[in-house]
């Protein structure tokens, strides 16, 4: 449940809305013996994870191509709808139903976290709650890939306001966070950012 006193009621729509979206969005989606996917699952094996976490997983496409590649790395996933942990079989990921402002695990629990186009779904008065809890469940990287081509209202499947442009270098601008690595390139035909950021040692 969101924070009323914290939340603005444009992250409850939303949140609503991917309920309702997150199924077919899961049908669309690439499949994790896709190029796309094995070229991003090679490019967060490169920080060497033991365990890795991805915030809005959906379909747990990403995290099944890391298995494919990396079968001995802890895979954990947690998405706004129910329906979505169902997707995964007998696969050896670890699946639960989460806000991303609220995320049900503890303090350092994995050593990468990840995000596929989730930051850019969440509003800008709510995105920086989300972060926090990315940089508090990871123990040392925190690695997203999120769109900053923003066409029109940034309306998203009919649903107004869905999609949102952030800086994403100054969302994740804390003293215990480094920028490791950052880009902005079109891949797949849009225009898409790239950072690890890294969580310095206490």
């Amino acid at each position: 449940m969101l924070d009323q006193n914290t939340l603005h009621s444009s992250a409850e729509r939303l949140e609503a809305f991917w309920k309702k979206e997150a199924s077919n969005y899961a049908q669309r989606t690439l499949p994790p013996n896709s190029k796309y996917r094995e070229d991003w699952a090679k490019f967060l094996l490169k920080l060497n994870p033991k365990k890795v976490l991805e915030v809005g997983c959906n379909a747990g496409q990403n995290l099944l191509a890391i298995h494919r590649l990396a079968p001995d790395v802890k895979l954990y996933g947690c998405d706004i709808a129910p329906m979505i942990g169902f997707t995964f079989g007998d696969e050896p990921i670890k699946f639960q139903v989460s806000s991303a402002y609220n995320l049900h695990y503890k303090s350092d629990f994995v050593d990468l976290v990840t995000t596929h186009g989730l930051l850019m779904h969440l509003p800008p008065e709510s995105v920086g709650k989300a972060v926090c809890e990315l940089i508090r469940v990871s123990s040392k990287h925190i690695v997203i890939r999120e769109d900053v081509k923003i066409e029109g209202d940034g309306s998203y499947r009919g649903e107004p306001n869905a999609i949102f442009r952030h800086l994403y270098p100054s969302l994740f601008d804390y003293e215990s966070v480094r920028l490791k690595e950052y880009s902005v390139e079109y891949i797949e035909g849009r225009q898409r950012a790239t950072g690890i950021f890294e969580k310095s040692v206490s």
